[in-house]
């Protein structure tokens, strides 16, 4: 638009825009709207990663457990191999490692404080910590977007997400990005001049 090869990156930005919608209680019920389809302007390299995963974990979380399905046996084993860090091995250690710490009689209120907790504090804990699994979880923790430990722990411990979103989302720190996306193409410049007949 007049010339400034302006980029419409926002339109990628799905969970700050899922976020500003569910600001209107009711929007969700009454629209039940898939904002996916904001991506299908852009090439895939475009999409913003976290934003996508943590808009799935909030509001497809089904979808989300389909993109990432558990790695088997054969798979881990070649990560191992590969020595390479993925969002699908992250996710799924962070799944199991929440099951196990569930099963071992830990709590919510747990959970929540080691996600809260401060990034530095993490690093350190995660270095000091003897228990596997209080160390695995802190480095999913760590390294997810916080969306998506919120939705993996609403899950497991059967809580509304957007209420634990509420009450922890503000306090949880961000996670480092894995990935980055390609700035969008820019939008096609609309026409300034403006058609007509002169008055008679």
């Amino acid at each position: 638009m007049l010339g400034t090869q302006y980029m419409n990156q926002r339109a990628t930005q799905l969970w700050e825009i899922g976020k500003l919608l569910q600001l209107d209680d009711a929007y969700w019920v009454r629209c039940n709207p898939d904002l996916g389809h904001l991506l299908e302007d852009y090439p895939p390299e475009c999409a913003d990663r976290d934003q996508t995963l943590s808009y799935l974990a909030a509001y497809h979380f089904d979808e989300l457990c389909s993109i990432l399905p558990p790695l088997t046996d054969e798979g881990w084993e070649e990560l191992k191999q590969s020595k390479m860090l993925t969002i699908q091995a992250i996710y799924a250690q962070l799944q199991s490692t929440l099951r196990e710490y569930h099963q071992n009689g830990r709590t919510l209120e747990g959970v929540k404080k080691f996600l809260i907790m401060p990034t530095e504090e993490k690093r350190q804990t995660i270095h000091q910590q003897t228990d596997t699994d209080q160390q695995y979880l802190l480095f999913a923790f760590f390294m997810m977007p916080p969306a998506v430990s919120v939705a993996c722990i609403a899950k497991e411990f059967g809580a509304a997400f957007w209420e634990l979103w509420d009450e922890i989302g503000g306090q949880i720190p961000e996670s480092p990005h894995l990935y980055t996306s390609e700035p969008c193409p820019p939008v096609e410049p609309f026409p300034t001049q403006i058609s007509g007949r002169k008055s008679e």
